[in-house]
């Protein structure tokens, strides 16, 4: 037994008083008058036994009905956690998990409902005085606030199903804001949630160790469930007139076997593929889907299954852009020269709008309609070409540098350390007697995977150009710059790297004959094609609801009162997200008010500049929860003894959730002994003659 006030009980000393009352017996005595005084003594004898046991019996009615008064106002308790009962006012932080997850159904009804009503209960056994927070996985700034019981109420009552998802040690922190600024003495949270194993990270959790945390779980007995995982092509570029090859992931989060999941693939509303997939209990398979884009444009792409009773990832929405034509500049000090390599590749074929400039004639101010620019075998750029250069790749353009047979090696080093291309060491000539050839080949760059066959004979001589003199590329340590191919001395024949979300790409060699075989091999277009393909800025497939999501439109500004707007397809929901200017590029912010998963249009003054898919977080889709008894090994490991699991019913949580934090009190229980003890001495005194 414990005492909310134990320094009352020095109110026990007043037990002397009636002691001292009994020992010196402070009574009036009365005189009788006796006829015979033969039996006086008998009497006597008799009368004093009698007065003895009764005020004894009195006196222990009195000291006990003291003692039971003392310990009254002393308030004692029998703790029923381990932390101390704290008197004082409360601030109550009550977190609910709205995830969902949350939708699921156990056996006294859906998740969400019953922790709502679970959670009215536990503020209502509070006392008016007390002050509570909500907390949601939407973490809305109005909820940063502690509120009374008839407006917590309500809060809880309007809260919903939310997209978003929360770890413990996320949810945790957000409630210690709150209850550190508070004044209360007594600081409690409570947590209703579902237990998800992917959600409870207890080891992460930084607890405040004047917090008493209250876990109450809400477990569902479904944890069968077939969703889509992720959804990926299995090359960066989309193209037309090509069969593209999608990749999509089934995960079982069950113990049984699904066999013909059947999955079905939408392109702009229209069906595109079908295939169907055998998934083994706890484990994923990929499957393929192939199809042909035959139209430029914006695509809206839905994959479907069909799996219940969890239906929230059944269908994955995805988007791409195919570029209806490529925009590419040709820096070059022969504009317009014939018999050009670089124009011989593009100057021909409609969808690349191919243009020449010398450097002299450029302007800089009209770099953002590009895709690509080539630095073709210019001799000296000055340093304002390579400022603007840079600004094209930050920007989302990209860049590629074929020097000059006599480029000047310091001019080229301010452009290449600028894109994070390294630098150029020096110029080797081995003469084409022996030659320096072209030996490796990444075949897994995004460049060449899939466009040129890896040989399976490891002995068979490649067919790959030869090099008489090249320029020595040296990538600094821990940098971005990735091989393409090198030679056979070991050094780099093409490069590439990135630059935020550009790219840059540079070869050791001029296109002179002189210098290498390059423009006469199939490498030559194949790199270039490919380069100018991969300009095309292609954007995520989809974003996770929920989460800090924004895209960047590549050299686009707005000004003056224009705005975006968000709006769904097929659907009468739009928002207007926000905005910010980022160099020459237009920044754009999905924050938390977006609920709904699906294919959203991003209209900049009644035109598409964009298309964006949103999904529900798959991590929802593990329904498998801890147990009760896994939550408190989990938190025993961790320490964490200020956390306690309460594992009760609607009906009782709230009278079980105040003696956790007050323990069972006592102090009814001795005001009515009090009020016994003092009645048993008032019949004493009256009826025991």
């Amino acid at each position: 037994m414990k005492f909310v006030h134990p320094e009352i009980l020095w109110g026990l000393s007043a037990i002397a008083i009636p002691i001292i009352v009994h020992l010196f017996n402070f009574r009036k005595f009365k005189k009788v008058l006796f006829s015979n005084v033969a039996f006086l003594q008998e009497i006597q004898h008799e009368t004093k036994s009698k007065s003895k046991l009764k005020h004894l019996l009195i006196l222990a009615a009195r000291i006990l009905a003291i003692t039971c008064i003392v310990l009254a106002f002393a308030q004692p308790y029998f703790p029923v956690s381990d932390s101390d009962m704290k008197a004082g006012d409360k601030a109550v932080s009550i977190y609910i998990d709205n995830s969902y997850s949350s939708e699921a159904e156990s056996n006294s009804g859906r998740l969400l409902d019953i922790a709502k009503n679970k959670a009215i209960q536990v503020v209502e056994a509070h006392q008016p005085s007390d002050r509570f927070q909500l907390v949601t996985n939407d973490f809305e700034g109005r909820h940063q606030r502690l509120v009374g019981i008839d407006e917590m109420v309500q809060l809880i009552q309007e809260i919903e199903l939310s997209p978003s998802v929360r770890k413990y040690s996320e949810v945790v922190s957000r409630q210690n804001d709150v209850l550190g600024q508070a004044t209360q003495p007594v600081k409690v949270s409570y947590l209703f949630s579902d237990l998800q194993r992917n959600t409870v990270d207890i080891a992460s959790i930084k607890a405040d160790t004047t917090v008493s945390y209250r876990i109450v779980p809400g477990n569902s007995s479904l944890e069968l469930n077939v969703g889509i995982d992720s959804v990926w092509f299995n090359s960066p570029i989309r193209q037309l007139n090509q069969v593209e090859q999608l990749f999509v992931r089934l995960k079982n989060y069950g113990d049984e076997d699904r066999e013909n999941v059947a999955i079905k693939l939408k392109i702009n509303d229209q069906q595109k593929s079908v295939a169907s997939a055998n998934v083994p209990a706890n484990s994923a398979v990929d499957v393929e889907l192939g199809f042909t884009n035959t139209e430029p444009g914006y695509k809206y792409g839905v994959l479907s299954i069909d799996d219940s009773p969890v239906r929230f990832d059944n269908d994955f929405y995805f988007s791409f852009a195919v570029a209806p034509s490529i925009s590419i500049l040709n820096v070059t000090p022969n504009a317009g020269l014939a018999g050009d390599p670089v124009s011989l590749v593009f100057g021909e074929d409609p969808y690349f709008k191919f243009s020449s400039a010398s450097e002299g004639s450029l302007d800089y101010g009209a770099f953002g309609k590009y895709n690509l620019i080539i630095l073709n075998q210019l001799r000296a750029p000055g340093s304002g070409l390579a400022l603007e250069l840079e600004k094209f790749v930050s920007n989302g353009g990209s860049v590629c540098i074929i020097p000059a047979e006599d480029a000047d090696i310091s001019a080229f080093n301010s452009i290449t350390q600028k894109l994070n291309l390294g630098s150029v060491a020096g110029k080797i000539a081995f003469g084409f007697d022996p030659g320096n050839p072209v030996v490796n080949i990444n075949y897994d760059h995004y460049l060449l995977k899939g466009v040129l066959q890896k040989r399976s004979n490891s002995n068979e001589k490649l067919d790959l150009p030869n090099v008489g003199s090249y320029f020595k590329l040296v990538a600094p340590s821990q940098s971005l710059v990735q091989n393409v191919s090198t030679m056979q001395s070991g050094d780099p024949f093409f490069i590439a790297s990135s630059l935020k979300s550009g790219k840059s790409y540079m070869t050791a060699v001029s296109l002179s004959k002189e210098s290498s075989t390059f423009t006469g091999h199939s490498l030559f277009p194949t790199l270039m094609l490919r380069i100018a393909e991969s300009s095309f800025t292609q954007r995520p497939l989809s974003y996770v609801l929920g989460k800090e999501n924004f895209v960047s439109l590549n050299n686009t500004s707005i000004t003056g009162d224009e705005t975006f707007r968000l709006k769904q397809l097929n659907s009468e929901l739009e928002v207007i997200p926000e905005h910010r200017n980022a160099g020459g590029n237009t920044e754009v912010f999905f924050n938390s008010e977006l609920k709904e998963a699906g294919l959203f249009n991003l209209i900049l003054s009644d035109s598409v500049v964009d298309v964006v898919a949103f999904n529900y977080d798959r991590n929802e889709s593990d329904m498998a929860s801890l147990s009760v008894e896994e939550i408190s090994e989990q938190l025993k490991e961790s320490n964490l003894n200020m956390f306690s699991v309460i594992d009760a019913d609607t009906d009782s949580i709230g009278k079980f959730a105040n003696e956790l934090d007050t323990g069972k009190k006592m102090w009814y229980t001795m005001l009515v002994w009090a009020l016994i003890f003092l009645a048993i001495e008032i019949l004493l005194i009256k009826y025991l003659k």
